[in-house]
């Protein structure tokens, strides 16, 4: 065991020393010139760099291009504050093991029944499996509190790559099998949830969220912690789109059941369920003649409806309310719901924390505009949405 553990330190010293010996820096995640290439028009702190991508034209060098993203610190600041220790970390624990898109039980459902098989016969475990167990809690315990915002890996991942090389000790904490039973539920319940992933892996790596827009995945909770890193952030028109409020607030689709936002409003999918996250904006305030932020919270959410050719029933879920409207055809209805209180999100001390939410809308029938009045419009739409929150 020594001798595997000083082998072990000399080669990641050796690496690091590699690193220091090409470019000078030993954290390869900092240093001055590390930046990340995204698009002609970054966002992100103003700066002088551009955007776009190296030797796109002869004046994007890698010296002047794209936007900084050296990490050369612990944002400890972040990592212990009640945030993160009580409502996050709180969170997190439920989304670390069920979670819709990072979740231990979808993505490594065998290891959730190596497990339970463990605790079902606990007391004649040996020692060694109880390491092995808590080696992997603790593992896991580490990434939530480590990296609260990002313990799947950030990136949008299919799956949480992070806890992927740990995955390998519930092997070990596998007790002695006599009967075929386990292992056939094992695959059973893993190919419910990962088949697809694995029988068409090109497409998921192109599209990673769409796995998790139907079936057994839309049972779980959207990781609300892991707003800026989950899968559907790879789509630009389903993100940071704004709505209504003054300053407007922000909405995350997480399925293909709402259209491409209309202004401050959208259309949902006939006979469909579109689910969002909302972010609530922040306001600058002067306070002793100085300027603070403040991080507006989200009491209540005016819900304005509009219906087409079909009368509709539509079902609003805040969280804290479902209210359902009946909606005669081309005619409009308004309903307030309340919100629960938002979950503090606050990734990067860089920037200002804001609030997030999750709501649904729900539309019972649907219209195909070109039926009804000519046109070109092919789309199945459901009702049309506007929301305004009420801030506080």
């Amino acid at each position: 065991g020594v001798l595997v553990g000083g082998v072990f330190g000399a080669v990641v010293a050796g690496l690091f020393a590699w690193n220091v010996a090409i470019t000078g820096e030993w954290n390869y995640q900092g240093g001055e010139d590390r930046a990340t290439f995204y698009s002609m028009d970054p966002d992100g702190p103003p700066g002088p760099r551009i955007g776009g991508f190296p030797f796109q034209t002869e004046q994007h060098t890698f010296d002047r291009t794209g936007m900084p993203r050296e990490t050369n610190r612990v944002a400890v600041e972040v990592l212990t504050s009640r945030d993160a220790l009580v409502d996050i970390f709180s969170h997190n624990l439920g989304y670390f093991f069920v979670g819709r898109h990072t979740g231990f039980v979808p993505y490594f459902f065998p290891g959730a029944v190596a497990i339970t098989l463990f605790l079902a016969a606990a007391r004649r475990r040996p020692l060694w499996q109880w390491l092995a167990l808590g080696g992997g809690v603790g593992s896991a315990l580490f990434l939530m509190l480590y990296m609260p915002y990002s313990y799947s890996g950030g990136g949008g991942p299919v799956g949480n790559r992070y806890f992927l090389g740990v995955y390998p000790v519930f092997l070990f904490v596998t007790p002695p099998l006599m009967r075929a039973a386990a292992s056939l539920a094992a695959i059973a319940g893993g190919a419910l949830f990962t088949a697809q992933l694995v029988l068409n892996p090109f497409t998921v790596s192109f599209r990673p969220s769409d796995h998790v827009k139907s079936g057994p995945f839309r049972w779980l909770p959207a990781e609300m912690t892991l707003l800026n890193d989950l899968p559907m952030n790879v789509t630009p028109h389903k993100v940071k789109q704004p709505l209504g409020g003054v300053p407007p607030v922000l909405a995350y689709f997480l399925d293909d059941n709402a259209y491409p936002r209309e202004g401050n409003a959208f259309w949902i999918r006939g006979q469909a369920r579109a689910e969002f996250l909302l972010r609530a904006p922040v306001v600058m305030e002067q306070e002793s003649g100085r300027e603070r932020a403040r991080a507006l919270q989200i009491r209540r959410m005016e819900v304005h409806l509009e219906s087409g050719a079909e009368t509709n029933r539509v079902t609003v879920e805040s969280g804290a309310a479902t209210q359902v409207v009946e909606i005669p055809a081309h005619d409009q209805r308004s309903v307030t719901v309340d919100l629960p209180g938002g979950l503090p999100y606050h990734p990067d001390p860089q920037f200002y924390m804001n609030y997030v939410y999750r709501m649904a809308i729900e539309s019972e029938s649907g219209f195909i505009p070109m039926f009804w009045s000519g046109g070109k419009d092919a789309r199945y739409l459901g009702v049309f949405v506007r929301l305004v929150p009420v801030y506080e």
